[in-house]
């Protein structure tokens, strides 16, 4: 079964799809865990994760992928900075070139933009408060079921 999740992650670089393949499976567990610590029947567990997981599992994908590549543009604008500090103009590791005007961060640049467009498009933002898959499952948990009660 394909799944939304599934689809983002052919659509990132090869480097970080392999990175996050084994993200919709740890999301599926912690929502599972987070389900069974609300005692819901078996029931309601499993008509809840059939209505709920896969845009869960999606959510949760372009947040931690959002997050890594703000980190890392972080880290590389940091480390072009203290190699400028250096009289050096960039460099590079492997394939990647860290300098000034990078295609290779202009790149990061523009995948993290998409993302955050995504993020605020279909109001996953809301759910990205926390810095771990587990946080931002317990606050789209802490919504659904709240719409649900309701």
């Amino acid at each position: 079964m394909a799944s939304i999740s599934h689809g983002l992650l052919m659509a990132l670089p090869h480097s970080l799809r392999h990175r996050f393949s084994s993200l919709d499976k740890y999301t599926r567990e912690i929502t599972v865990r987070q389900l069974d610590a609300r005692h819901l029947s078996k029931v309601q567990r499993r008509q809840f994760l059939h209505d709920h997981l896969a845009d869960i599992q999606a959510a949760v994908l372009v947040i931690v992928v959002c997050r890594y590549l703000e980190d890392g543009i972080k880290a590389a604008e940091g480390a072009v900075n203290i190699a400028r500090s250096f009289d050096v103009d960039g460099f590079t590791v492997g394939s990647t070139d860290f300098s000034e005007g990078s295609r290779d961060i202009a790149a990061w640049k523009r995948v993290h933009s998409k993302l955050v467009l995504l993020l605020g498009e279909y109001q996953i933002d809301q759910f990205a408060a926390g810095r771990y898959p587990w946080d931002y499952v317990a606050n789209m948990l802490r919504v659904l079921l709240d719409a649900q009660m309701d």
